[in-house]
């Protein structure tokens, strides 16, 4: 199981998502890859791309319950119960934590800005182009949606 402790002298980390003893390759595995749905994606322009192509290694297509909104230039994702609301992204392999600290600034959270924050990292289940599925890290949209327009083919741009 992901979330049992580990028969390996005892190396564990707590998971942040479930608080529960994991591995640490299984944590690490966990911890080091993130799904994006928006101008973090290959062919895409942001100031991170770059950054990304250096830093992170694209693993597979996916896709994860929720809607996508447009929210400026860019999409915000919202979760979802439903399995009709799909978003699609892609899933990277982060090799740095460097670019996950860059990613948190560039997604907005930083202290020295106010809460809540546009978004927020979780950790959430996706499901890659294999059909398995994945615990990563993404990007949720934390502001209130009412006035913003859906994306209702859940693909971004």
């Amino acid at each position: 199981s992901l979330h049992s402790p580990s028969p390996h002298q005892g190396l564990t980390a707590t998971c942040p998502d479930c608080t529960s003893l994991c591995s640490l390759t299984e944590y690490n595995s966990m911890r080091d890859r993130l799904f994006v749905y928006g101008t973090l994606k290959r062919g895409q322009e942001s100031p991170l791309r770059e950054m990304m192509s250096r830093l992170a290694t694209f693993v597979s297509e996916a896709t994860i319950n929720g809607k996508l909104y447009k929210v400026s230039y860019y999409p915000g994702l919202f979760l979802s119960a439903s399995a009709e609301n799909v978003v699609h992204g892609e899933v990277f392999e982060v090799h740095d934590d460097e670019l996950l600290h860059e990613l948190d600034l560039y997604e907005g959270i930083d202290a020295a800005l106010s809460t809540p924050y546009e978004y927020r990292r979780e950790m959430v289940d996706v499901r890659l182009h294999d059909q398995s599925t994945a615990r990563v890290w993404a990007y949720l949209y934390n502001w209130p949606v009412d006035e913003l327009k859906r994306i209702p083919s859940g693909r971004f741009p």
